[in-house]
């Protein structure tokens, strides 16, 4: 079971199975709902993967609850949350260069960078936690343009910010990220540094 409420989002993990050559009996369900509406049965699921979910949700707390009760007991939960908004480089220059057009930069999905959120949250929902870390790597892109169109093509805000600019003004945009990257340039490319939680939890039984 796949979930996701960006229906692109949705696409692109359609189009990364359809890639993979899956054996013929896998079979994958698609769904394009918000993470606070179950999607599973209770007590159904042995592994959670939950990649950069909660921070987009509207309400967290609610959707980790729906993981809690989604999985059997003793089922996993491996998940991983944004870090805080200036730990990574690339998102953070993105929204200085919306900002300085005027437009509002996108930092919900870095709502939870604070580890004692996270954990708080966790708990509450009934989660033991086996390990808790915040990672930084250094993540390589050819250039600045594939890392713009890379977040917007998962990043819905970005994604509609960016659409309201004229080719000449993306151009323009691109470049003032780019200059703003400028110090994680490595021969024609960039390394980005970019943050995470990431949590390795279990529900009890």
């Amino acid at each position: 079971i796949s979930a996701d409420s960006d229906p692109g989002m949705v696409a692109v993990g359609r189009e990364a199975a359809a890639a993979a050559g899956l054996p013929a009996d896998v079979a994958l369900e698609w769904h394009v709902t918000p993470m606070e509406e179950p999607v599973a049965d209770a007590a159904s699921v042995d592994l959670c993967l939950c990649l950069q979910g909660p921070n987009f949700a509207q309400d967290p707390a609610a959707g980790i609850a729906q993981i809690f009760a989604a999985l059997k007991p003793g089922g996993r939960l491996v998940a991983s949350f944004w870090n805080e908004y200036s730990t990574n480089k690339g998102h953070y220059a993105i929204g200085q260069a919306l900002i300085a057009r005027g437009m509002k930069a996108a930092t919900k999905p870095f709502s939870l960078g604070d580890p004692a959120l996270v954990r708080g949250m966790l708990e509450a929902a009934g989660f033991e936690i086996e390990k808790f870390e915040t990672d930084v790597e250094r993540i390589p892109f050819p250039s600045a343009r594939a890392f713009v169109d890379g977040v917007a093509a998962g990043a819905p805000a970005t994604r509609h910010a960016l659409a309201q600019l004229s080719a000449d003004d993306l151009d323009a945009f691109v470049e003032d990220v780019a200059r703003q990257l400028e110090p994680y340039r490595v021969g024609d490319g960039l390394e980005l540094p970019t943050s995470s939680h990431i949590v390795l939890a279990r529900r009890p039984g």
